[in-house]
């Protein structure tokens, strides 16, 4: 199902979401945003441990904008 700017804030809408949750075994959450690296120092590196890797990504998403939100719902 495609959520868009005209459905996002109709009831029936919140409750199908409300209702996948419920049901699902796991679900997944994506964001598309506006940049994906700040400069060389934010730069995944294969080596980084999860915090450094973590710390990196919180740099890059505080100067980006999320453009679109995707939601997975496992059953």
């Amino acid at each position: 199902m495609i959520i868009d700017k005209d459905s996002i804030f109709k009831e029936e809408t919140f409750k199908l979401i409300e209702e996948s949750i419920n049901q699902c075994e796991f679900y997944s959450i994506d964001f598309e945003m506006t940049g994906i690296t700040k400069d060389m120092k934010t730069n995944a590196c294969e080596y980084d441990f999860p915090q450094l890797r973590y710390e990196k990504n919180y740099q890059v998403v505080k100067e980006y904008d999320i453009i679109q939100i995707g939601l997975s719902f496992f059953l």
